[in-house]
């Protein structure tokens, strides 16, 4: 809603709405057209940024024999509403 994410949006720069991993999970997860607001998370992207720099930014990541994360590619989760009813969904895509 600030001034620069609109300014964002409207330039001609690269859209979420025309990234492969973004498109092809919202089919997986079968989201709506429509939603009262939705996350969306590239985890086979982020996840090894967020192990490399947690400890740097001072996050106690889990000790132990590290844990393979290969296998999560994306988490999609939104809401709907239908008259009085809302309806969440989450979807965790693994390979």
């Amino acid at each position: 809603t600030s001034q620069q994410g609109i300014a964002d949006f409207r330039s001609a720069g690269p859209k979420l709405s025309s990234d492969p991993s973004f498109t092809a999970a919202l089919k997986t997860a079968s989201m709506p057209g429509q939603t009262t607001g939705f996350l969306y998370a590239n985890l086979a992207r982020a996840l090894p940024l967020v192990q490399a720099l947690g400890p740097l930014l001072g996050l106690a990541l889990p000790a132990g024999p590290k844990v393979d994360l290969g296998a999560l590619k994306t988490l999609t989760a939104y809401s709907t509403r239908a008259g009085d009813e809302s309806t969440y969904t989450v979807f965790l895509e693994v390979a």
